[in-house]
């Protein structure tokens, strides 16, 4: 702990309460027949405070983190939470159909520039368009909401899985479940896009619905990922790449470290603001990236998206490239058994599109929809790279 002229009230009440259970003890022991007494309790009570600092200096070592890095980790977090969110419902492709039918045709192109789509079809990419046309007004007026609702309670329990820090998605399904009744099993634990490929890979039939970038789906293997099928894009997401500065000059042979089969590897793969001749080292799991940013050589460069580069680039001294801005776009993916019930899938979407505009409208709410969720804010932390420290908040 560290000392201070200021007294700390609930650290003094602390030790006089270790102080006086351990007077309390000692003095109720006798000595060969004779009761230590008061004098018990003065020896109790120094053995008690003892204890108390030694508990103290043990938990608060200079190898764990203080009270005052545990406030800064606490509130760095709260505000990656709202600056995240307020993009999500800023960047979303759901309240314009021009922009949402824009989106939509250059993730197909984009994907077909990288190379990675050669053939003339593909299952996951189904020729079909998200009905965005239908403003909050009109759903509400016609009842359109109410039919949905009832589709899919008829329906019973739908899954649905996405990554931890997508909160505009989170706080939107957070609301289908409780404003409407549902029975909504939401799963956010995975990191980020290219764990999600994990969960999918692992239990391919598991999910109703996957919300995840599209980037990851068309890099990895189509046996993998063609259980699901392109529905539409939700919102962007800026990613960038930084460099690691130093006072000496670069090496001629930089490296740029990026996820591999990821958003990170597709930003490569299309050269958007990377350097010339400069290798890809990849990066394969997702805590691999914390842990290389401290021993990052100077000169190379990373690929980093929000909110993990607000969490971390200025820590590990990264710089910024400019003009390396890349949109990520985090898309709606529906199971390929709905083909036969399609009116699920309709009903999914509607009510999906409805709150999401609904959480855009009043952000503040959505926002404290997602604080008062502790096991969400967890998820988020560690999708940011941190930790969560909840004793210190609601």
């Amino acid at each position: 702990m560290r000392s201070g002229k200021n007294p700390n009230p609930y650290l003094d009440a602390f030790v006089s309460n270790m102080a006086s259970s351990a007077g309390g003890v000692i003095a109720g022991l006798t000595i060969g027949g004779v009761s230590l007494g008061p004098t018990g309790a003065i020896v109790g009570s120094g053995i008690g405070a003892a204890l108390a600092a030694a508990a103290i200096r043990a938990k608060y070592s200079s190898n764990s983190p203080t009270i005052m890095d545990r406030l800064r980790q606490y509130f760095l977090v709260r505000n990656l939470l709202k600056n995240k969110l307020y993009d999500d419902l800023r960047l979303s492709f759901l309240d314009n159909p021009d922009k949402f039918k824009a989106e939509s045709t250059r993730i197909r192109q984009q994907i077909r520039e990288a190379g990675i789509l050669t053939g003339l079809t593909d299952k996951r990419l189904p020729d079909e368009d998200w009905n965005c046309h239908e403003r909050i007004e009109e759903l509400e007026k016609r009842k359109i909401i109410n039919e949905s609702v009832k589709v899919l309670q008829k329906y019973g329990r739908i899954t649905i899985a996405l990554s931890s820090i997508m909160t505009g998605a989170v706080s939107a399904l957070k609301q289908v479940k409780d404003h409407h009744n549902l029975d909504l099993e939401i799963r956010f634990d995975e990191a980020c896009g290219r764990t999600q490929i994990g969960l999918i890979e692992s239990y391919p039939n598991e999910f109703d619905f996957h919300i995840i970038p599209s980037d990851p789906v068309f890099l990895n293997d189509p046996k993998i990922t063609d259980h699901y099928t392109f529905v539409g894009p939700i919102h962007g997401e800026v990613q960038r790449v930084f460099q690691k500065k130093s006072l000496i000059e670069f090496s001629q042979h930089s490296a740029i470290w990026a996820y591999s089969q990821s958003a990170c590897e597709m930003q490569f793969k299309l050269g958007i603001g990377v350097p010339r001749q400069v290798e890809m080292k990849p990066l394969d799991t997702f805590s691999s990236i914390p842990q290389i940013l401290p021993e990052l050589p100077s000169g190379d460069y990373v690929v980093l998206w929000n909110p993990v580069a607000n969490a971390l680039a200025d820590k590990h001294g990264l710089v910024y490239v400019q003009g390396s801005e890349y949109c990520v776009t985090y898309c709606l993916f529906v199971n390929r058994r709905f083909r036969r019930s399609p009116e699920i899938k309709e009903a999914f979407k509607r009510i999906f599109r409805y709150e999401f505009l609904r959480c855009r409208s009043n952000p503040r709410k959505a926002e404290n929809i997602l604080r008062k969720d502790n096991m969400y804010m967890t998820r988020f932390a560690e999708g940011c790279g941190l930790i969560w420290t909840s004793e210190l908040g609601s």
